[in-house]
């Protein structure tokens, strides 16, 4: 089955606030790597989304709340918080991985 992969407008907001975030840091070059990665990994939802585990803030949440871990490198440094709903996925928010728990 597949997906329709949906993120919504918190979670595109916190990309681009990291994406300002890795060219003020890195570079514009480094920036739009680390954003297309991210886009990419988020549409790769589309199978099998299941298969990622589910969020520490899961339970607060009348759904069940999955995280992927999204980025650069072998350890990436994000979790894109989503939900599946029937045929489709919505990613709510990206959080850094150190960053507290999401209040949803």
């Amino acid at each position: 089955m597949t997906f329709a992969v949906v993120i919504k407008d918190e979670a595109h907001r916190n990309i681009l606030r990291n994406t300002k975030w890795w060219q003020e840091h890195h570079s514009t070059e480094k920036a739009t790597e680390w954003m297309d990665a991210v886009y990419q990994q988020l549409a790769e939802l589309s199978t099998m989304p299941e298969r990622h585990g589910l969020a520490a803030e899961d339970g607060s949440y009348p759904f069940r709340l999955h995280q992927k871990l999204v980025g650069l490198g072998s350890t990436p440094r994000y979790r894109a918080l989503f939900r599946i709903q029937s045929d489709t996925v919505e990613v709510l928010t990206l959080l850094a991985a150190e960053q507290d728990q999401w209040p949803g």
